[in-house]
Formats: C-alpha cells, structure tokens, sequence
C-alpha cells in the first residue's frame, strides 16, 4: 500500500510586504489630510460665524439708536477734508446737524457749522481729557470710530465706552451718571483709538459707512460730490495699501460708473449695497480690507492708483483682500454671494 505525503502546508506570513505598508502609509496620508483640511475649513466657519454673529448685535445697537434719536448716526467720513473741498464742510455739517437732534439742549458755539464743529471737538477733548489733536478728534473721528462714538459713548477711566452724560448740556462730560451704551463693548477688544474689533485675530476694525441723499440728483450714495459735480465713494485707510470702501451691488452693462477712484458725475445711477441704509464692513480673517490692486485684473490707468468701486455681487475691481470681508449684507464671506 502506498502512502501519499500530506500536503505541504504555505508558512504563514510574519508581516505586511513593502508595497503594502507604502499604500496604507499613503491611504493614511489621504485621510490625515482631508481631516486636517475639514478641519481648518470648519475653524474659518466657525470664526467667520462668530464675525456675522457680532455683526448683527452692532446693527440691534444702530436700530436702537435710530429708534430712540430718529435716524442712524453719521459716519464721520469726509470730516477730515479740508474747507476747500466742499465734500469736508458738507460732511462736517452733517455731524452737527446730528448733534443738534442726538443732545437738542446741547448748545456749540459759533456762527457757522464749521465753527460749531470745531467748538464740538474742543467740547469732546477736554471733557475725555485728550487735547484737540489726539483722542477722539478731528483726525481720528472717521467711519471706524463712528460706530464707538455713537453706540458706546464717552470711555470711563479705563478706556471702556460707558455711554454719555445725563447731563442735557454737555453729554460729553466724565463722571457719572452715565446713559446705556446702545452696545456692550469688550475693552479687550479695543486699542488706544477706541477702534471696535472683532473677538477674532488678526484684528482689524469694523468700519461703518451711511448712505446720505445727493442732493443733485436725489439719490442715496455712499459718498459726495464737489462744486464741479464730481463724486467720489467714502473711503477708510487702515494703513498703507489696506483700505475700505463701501460696495456697489453689480456692475450693469453699461457700467454706471468708472472702474478707477477718478471723480465722475454725480448724476450717474449707481446702485449700491443696503442703497439707504448702512454698510458694516469687517476684513474677515486676513485681516486686509482691499488693496489698490485687484488680483485678477490690470491696475487702474495712470494717474489713478487704486480702484474705489468695487461690485461685491460679481467681483469687479476686487483685490485679494476683498473676497473675505464680512459685512452686513451678506450671509457669509463676500466671495459665497458670486
């Protein structure tokens, strides 16, 4: 009888080859990297949600200011223009006309607005302690300060905006009793300027622009127009190459205005965002507001050197900067709305 040798068994394996571990080293680098990618994704979210959340509260606070005094606050912008261009004394006449309706028993000096502006920021200085040149003065009273001024009022001695005086003749004055403020400010959140900034880094303030009526052809603008009937947007430089202006809603074929800060005629139709209302503008998370240069198109022609329109539902004249800001018009970034 023959006996047949049983089958030879293979050994086992005693571990994975080299092309294996090299795929589940790169399967796991996939993984790692969507997760990290989700993951940074959903901080931006996150932040970005904490931006429009804060947005929405400074805007309860405008809504209120406009229901206890009868109309939102100006925005400062133009104020620091000179008396030569018509666009300065228009706008600084715009703020005490405010004053006279915000404190009606509030009396300024002077036989014209200018004068009365001026006795105004005397008035403010010396009631928070700060000479006319720093502080909340002529040059640090624009559209990124206005939204402190106005919802916040005069900072106690620690810098926190504890809203105006009681006192009807002077509501700049220090000391107590105190109105609300029309917003809770964090003073962590503020610097030495009382600039208003997110709770979120980089840091950058909100700006706050209000449309005001032209008076040549009745249409509510975020700017003004000089003796030559030439119209220019509202501007706020933060520094060097970072500024903010506010923003038209589509460019319309054909383009109701130039593409280039030059001035152009104020009876042209524009159409802007919130057309009478306000824009809040906030850098989003890089921190830039916009550049000079758009990041997809060719600079403006000389001598121009920065594009001022700029059309937030399509994108044209944006810079890098642009496409992030979080305002008060749209549900998220600028950039979600194209």
């Amino acid at each position: 009888m023959t006996v047949k040798n049983p089958k030879t068994k293979p050994a086992r394996r005693g571990g994975f080859t080299l092309v294996e571990m090299l795929t589940v080293i790169v399967i796991i680098g996939i993984l790692a990297g969507l997760i990290t990618g989700a993951t940074i994704a959903a901080r931006k979210g996150v932040l970005r949600g904490i931006i429009v959340a804060d947005v929405k509260q400074v805007e309860m606070g405008l809504q209120n200011y406009k229901s206890t005094v009868g109309e939102l606050p100006p925005d400062f912008a133009f104020c620091d223009l000179p008396a030569a261009d018509p666009r300065g004394p228009a706008a600084r006449a715009r703020v005490v006309r405010h004053l006279r309706k915000a404190f009606p028993q509030m009396r300024l000096a002077g036989a014209t607005d200018e004068d009365r502006f001026a006795a105004f920021l005397t008035l403010l200085s010396s009631s928070v302690g700060q000479p006319v040149t720093a502080g909340p003065a002529k040059n640090q009273l624009n559209p990124s300060t206005a939204l402190t001024f106005w919802l916040g009022g005069i900072p106690d001695a620690s810098g926190k905006p504890k809203g105006f005086s009681t006192d009807p003749s002077n509501p700049f004055k220090g000391g107590e009793p105190r109105t609300t403020p029309y917003y809770d400010f964090d003073l962590n959140r503020m610097d030495a300027l009382q600039l208003m900034q997110p709770n979120v880094q980089p840091r950058a303030p909100y700006v706050y622009f209000r449309a005001i009526k032209n008076n040549k052809s009745g249409n509510f603008e975020y700017g003004d127009a000089d003796d030559n009937d030439l119209f220019r947007p509202f501007k706020f430089e933060l520094a060097a190459d970072n500024y903010c202006v506010p923003y038209l809603e589509d460019a319309y074929d054909p383009v109701p205005t130039l593409s280039v800060h030059a001035t152009t005629p104020a009876t042209v139709l524009r159409v802007w965002r919130e057309p009478e209302g306000y824009q809040i503008i906030a850098p989003g998370l890089d921190g830039v507001f916009s550049t000079s240069t758009p990041g997809a198109a060719s600079p403006p022609p000389a001598p121009y050197g920065a594009y001022d329109f700029r059309f937030s539902k399509v994108g044209q004249n944006f810079s890098d900067g642009d496409f992030d800001n979080l305002t008060n018009f749209a549900k998220s970034d600028l950039e979600s709305e194209m």
